[in-house]
């Protein structure tokens, strides 16, 4: 299916839902940018589309990097106030 979009109170369009989908991902188009299916006239939110937008790349969890442990490292404790600095 086709649909119109809105940019700056202009229709653009029509462009096939996949390439919608395109443009949200790389944010030209948000999930309040009204559209349209071709031959619709009811604009809608993009984000009331059936089936609903895919996640914007920019969106996804970057991966999990992996853990790095390191062995314990004694740590002197700090000298009191006024005491000479160790030798």
């Amino acid at each position: 299916m086709n649909y119109y979009y809105s940019l700056n109170n202009k229709p653009l369009g029509p462009i096939p839902l996949e390439e919608l989908h395109q443009l949200y991902r790389n944010g030209t188009v948000s999930l309040k940018t009204l559209v349209v299916p071709e031959g619709g006239t009811e604009w809608k939110a993009y984000s009331t589309l059936n089936p609903p937008p895919r996640e914007p790349v920019s969106s996804a969890a970057p991966p999990t990097p992996p853990l790095v442990t390191q062995a314990a490292v004694p740590v002197s404790p700090a000298p009191a106030a006024g005491s000479p600095p160790p030798q």
